[in-house]
């Protein structure tokens, strides 16, 4: 179940799509939402990244990142199961606590961002925290 401004977010990729401007999605916003809308400001900036972005994934398909980070078992062929569960336990177990405390940190400021953006943030910014 959507809130009300993931619902009129979904509505300005949608008009975005209908190619309606920015100013015409606030306005639409506006006579359906009435006091509840999203601010002009917030309706440029997701037309702008609705526009920007390339469209849609397959339906039915997830959608995976691939970086050098995620990848580490990549092209590498194991004969069980348990060579499997031995060889991510390996590089778990490889990890420091400086990983772990990087790790927590980059989370810690996107959680911060997104709580000072009111959850905005989460939506298509990828971009890593600095």
């Amino acid at each position: 179940m959507c809130d009300g401004k993931h619902e009129q977010r979904i509505n300005v990729k949608f008009l975005v799509k209908l190619k309606k401007t920015p100013t015409e999605c606030y306005k639409l916003l506006k006579e359906a939402y009435g006091e509840n809308s999203l601010s002009r400001t917030r309706v440029f900036e997701w037309y702008k990244r609705f526009s920007e972005t390339e469209d849609d994934q397959c339906p039915g398909r997830p959608v995976s990142v691939s970086t050098p980070q995620t990848s580490a078992l990549k092209g590498t062929r194991f004969e069980s199961m348990e060579e499997v569960k031995r060889k991510s336990a390996e590089l778990l177990n490889a990890l420091t606590k400086e990983d772990f405390q990087h790790c927590f940190d980059q989370w810690k400021k996107r959680m911060e961002r997104c709580v000072a953006r009111e959850g905005e943030y989460i939506e298509g910014e990828h971009s890593i925290v600095e």
